[in-house]
């Protein structure tokens, strides 16, 4: 309910100047963590998808600010910081969360690559 309420009747949105994508990765980011605990106490792949999935909508949003997700969610996802430690589903959850980031960083360089004729090229010059 506290996630539907920031996004509803945020003074986020209000302070964002029509920058959408300000709140927009609050909400992901919300979502992504809420998604990674509910990984930690149940292990199911819903769990595991949506976190994927809001990583993916977070780096879509922003690049740089929701590239920092991914280690939160990495860590929540696989706490023991020791390799041969880890489960199989371990590396299989850590996996499908860096596909998800991957994914995201293909869509965003095609979509420079679209709008401004280069990949890396994210404004056009003045």
């Amino acid at each position: 309910m506290g996630l539907v309420a920031f996004g509803v009747a945020s003074p986020a949105i209000v302070y964002s100047r029509r920058d959408f994508a300000q709140p927009l990765l609050a909400l992901c980011v919300i979502a992504g963590l809420l998604a990674a605990v509910r990984y930690q106490n149940s292990a199911s792949r819903g769990a595991l998808i949506a976190a994927g999935g809001s990583l993916f909508l977070a780096v879509l949003a922003r690049p740089v600010e929701g590239s920092f997700l991914l280690p939160a969610l990495a860590a929540m996802i696989a706490p023991n910081l020791r390799l041969p430690r880890w489960q199989p589903a371990a590396y299989r959850a850590l996996a499908i969360v860096a596909g998800s980031y991957a994914a995201a960083v293909a869509v965003t360089l095609l979509v420079n690559w679209g709008r401004f004729g280069s990949a890396l090229q994210t404004a056009t010059a003045r």
